[in-house]
């Protein structure tokens, strides 16, 4: 059950285990659940929480006008960084500045566990529309959203 006392006048925002928002398919391997958005926040955040199944994995990519930050909950993920690789066990953070090129893959025989804040709101119209777009629209797509992808939608190539 998520409780939102609204973002406006000092008040918080409580979002509860389970929620109310529903579990989707981002991409093959990824399951993703927005647990707030930039409605819920006014517009100053949103926060995702994903499942990454064995081999699931992110292209190199960028966003152009959002920080995203990423905390490992559960399993480990090796991610890109810019030129670096960096394998993230449970309670790593990763802080990725606008503009910072990053992928990732989870080469465990176990799903990991993520959340990701991204700063400001908005990244979870990207990211339902993305789940539900044909693989040829997507690149229209996330330009649209100021998203770049460096490299091809395939798995990247983390060592």
């Amino acid at each position: 059950m998520s409780i939102d006392t609204q973002s406006s006048g000092g008040r918080g925002i409580v979002s509860l285990p389970g929620g109310t928002s529903e579990w989707f398919d981002l991409v093959p391997g990824e399951r993703m659940r927005i647990r707030l958005g930039a409605t819920d926040t006014g517009g100053r955040f949103t926060i995702t929480e994903s499942i990454v199944a064995p081999g699931g994995s992110a292209p190199l990519h960028l966003h152009r006008s959002a920080d995203e930050i990423f905390m490992v909950t559960a399993g480990t993920v090796h991610f890109t960084v810019a030129d670096d690789v960096v394998e993230a066990p449970a309670g790593t953070i990763i802080v990725l500045p606008r503009g910072t090129a990053h992928s990732f893959i989870n080469r465990a025989a176990t799903d990991a566990r993520m959340v990701a804040i991204f700063t400001p709101g908005g990244m979870e119209t990207m990211l339902t529309a993305f789940a539900d777009t044909p693989d040829a629209g997507r690149a229209a797509l996330v330009e649209r959203h100021d998203t770049v992808m460096v490299a091809s939608m395939a798995a990247p190539e983390t060592s």
